[in-house]
């Protein structure tokens, strides 16, 4: 399996083909093929070290000083997105307010999850808030709720994307044993963002909260959740809600 740079460089590669390409396809299957090479690499390392031909190194987890975000006020979409993100690469957030009043998000894990997750998190921000910029004029809250819709497609497609992976990969093990290590790799991979979120709810002494938001508006929700489908699309022919691919903005 290629090093971690490599397949960053090669998901970097893949991100920028999105924001350039005139063809809609290409578009779509650059950024499904990003979120497979980073799946992909996280469970083939684990079946190494499973199966013995790797050192197992456990890495330690970490709450990381640098915010993940930082401002004034945290948008609801916003801290949405940073847990999908995190819990989809093995990551816990957390929110804080500093004594200058700033709020944050706050980021727990191992150093090249945490790394994967900023480089999502930044790429996916900008695109969402990009669309929601050419829904101006439909009022704060709707916006709000539009942004959230977003964030929810975002969600969606990554799942989606990690279901079509994973039966990739059990189709294409030539034996039962081979399964069994598959199988115990994927459950390695997926206990880290448990793992993440037990190690800072101790460490920060944190407990469990209801977040605010803004007044729930469920055509904005759903037009945002339709219109994100576009910007992340699953292993599909067809983005969320089963509309066309098309061409990320830069």
């Amino acid at each position: 399996m290629a090093p971690l740079n490599d397949i960053m460089r090669k998901v970097s590669k893949l991100l920028k083909l999105a924001e350039g390409t005139d063809h809609d396809e290409e578009a779509a299957s650059a950024i499904a093929q990003a979120q497979r090479l980073m799946t992909q690499y996280d469970i083939s390392e684990a079946m190494l070290e499973i199966e013995g031909s790797k050192e197992t190194v456990e890495a330690e987890i970490e709450g990381w000083e640098d915010p993940l975000e930082e401002g004034g006020r945290l948008a609801t979409w916003k801290k949405r997105l940073a847990r999908i993100l995190a819990n989809a690469n093995g990551c816990f957030i957390w929110t804080n307010t500093t004594i200058h009043r700033k709020k944050q998000i706050r980021l727990v894990g191992q150093a090249e999850d945490a790394a994967k997750v900023r480089y999502l998190y930044a790429y996916c921000a900008k695109e969402l808030d990009r669309l929601a910029r050419q829904k101006r004029g439909n009022g704060a809250s709707w916006l709000a709720n539009y942004r959230i819709g977003l964030a929810t497609a975002v969600e969606d497609a990554i799942q989606r994307e990690h279901d079509a992976l994973l039966n990739k990969m059990r189709g294409a093990v030539p034996d039962t044993r081979a399964l069994v290590v598959l199988d115990s790799a994927i459950a390695k991979v997926e206990q880290k963002s448990v793992d993440a979120k037990a190690w800072g709810y101790k460490k920060f002494n944190l407990v469990g909260v209801r977040s605010s938001g803004p007044r729930h508006n469920k055509s904005a929700r759903e037009q945002g959740r339709a219109d994100g489908g576009k910007i992340y699309p699953g292993a599909g022919a067809k983005g969320i809600g089963g509309g066309p691919r098309r061409q990320i903005g830069a």
